[in-house]
């Protein structure tokens, strides 16, 4: 889900894994999402749906809604750029060192498309050079 739709893809898996038990597989990947809940939320959360990607183009406002030290994110963090870089989970230095995310544009679906297909570009252009290499 994408904007509020991703935080409901949250609260649907967790409940999809309540409601299915510990074997079904249940994967969630969401798009520019606002924070959903607490800490003891976000515990919950990644280890009940431990296979749960929140995608954020680099400088996307809504992902830092609502502010800390109330509201924390679960899932892992996958961040994106419009020069095709993709970065899972970045490290606290990563986290601290990156710059303010302030921008509306950078919430609009289409520009998380655009910014999606250019790292399957890059991905596409990553691996070709790997097989020409080998």
């Amino acid at each position: 889900g994408h904007s509020l739709g991703g935080a409901l893809a949250q609260l649907l898996a967790l409940d999809a894994r309540r409601v299915l038990g510990p074997r079904a597989t249940i994967s969630m990947y969401s798009f520019g999402a606002p924070r959903v809940g607490n800490r003891a939320f976000a515990h919950l959360y990644n280890y009940a749906v431990p296979q749960s990607f929140r995608v954020v183009l680099r400088n996307d406002v809504v992902s830092t809604l609502p502010g800390p030290p109330f509201y924390m994110h679960g899932g892992q963090e996958v961040i994106v750029d419009y020069r095709g870089n993709l970065k899972c989970d970045p490290s606290f230095v990563e986290k601290v060192f990156r710059p303010a995310r302030r921008s509306i544009r950078d919430h609009l679906l289409r520009n998380y498309l655009v910014a999606l297909d250019r790292c399957a570009a890059a991905a596409a252009a990553a691996a070709a050079a790997s097989r020409f290499d080998a």
